[in-house]
């Protein structure tokens, strides 16, 4: 059995960035697991993928993971539209 607190560790994450239908949901998680990370929460991805990289380099990491999980079946057509989309928004920074 895994946690989310085991998903998830200040070892494996200096921050979260979440958005979409679940945030509110996955923000709960998170701080209810023991993570004492930052937690952030935002609209859609045009929010996260900035926030995110300001983040990276407040935190001094060398990266940042996207997993859209569920967010992203509702606002994207398919995985091609959404890695347009992340892409672009990437490319902007």
């Amino acid at each position: 059995v895994t946690t989310t607190g085991d998903l998830v560790s200040n070892a494996q994450a200096a921050a979260v960035v979440l958005y979409g239908a679940c945030r509110s949901e996955f923000t709960a998680l998170l701080q209810g697991s023991g993570y004492d990370g930052a937690v952030h929460a935002g609209e859609g991805m045009g929010e996260a993928v900035p926030l995110a990289a300001a983040l990276a380099l407040a935190t001094g990491s060398r990266g940042v993971l996207l997993s859209p999980a569920c967010a992203s079946f509702y606002q994207y057509c398919d995985f091609e539209a959404l890695g347009d989309h992340f892409r672009s928004l990437v490319l902007a920074l």
